[in-house]
């Protein structure tokens, strides 16, 4: 418990980051719930449609949401390893310090 304690102490620092890399998840989450559904509309289309502009723009449509999903996932990525990276840096140097105060004796 005390560790956990510290962790959230130290992320404190990084209350941006971590409520914008929440916001992102959020947003991949969507669209990973958005796919199957409008895979399944594609398919619809393509059986029931005989319009091909129609189906070129869903095909561009498809194309641009599947193009953000890829950027937000890049960003989801990067946010996390800065976040960890951070985080762990800070930990890392407490721990350090804390055994920079440590009487010899006890070793």
């Amino acid at each position: 418990m005390k560790m956990l304690k510290l962790v959230c102490e130290y992320s404190k620092k990084y209350k941006f980051d971590i409520s914008f890399y929440i916001f992102i998840v959020v947003i991949t989450w969507s669209f990973a719930i958005l796919n199957p559904i409008l895979i399944g509309k594609y398919l619809d289309i393509l059986i029931n449609h005989k319009n091909i502009n129609y189906i070129i723009n869903f095909i561009e449509l498809l194309f641009f949401i599947k193009f953000v999903e890829v950027i937000t996932i890049y960003f989801k990525s990067i946010i996390s390893a800065r976040i960890k990276t951070f985080i762990a840096f800070d930990l890392n140097n407490f721990i350090l310090e804390h055994v920079k105060k440590i009487a010899i004796k006890i070793f």
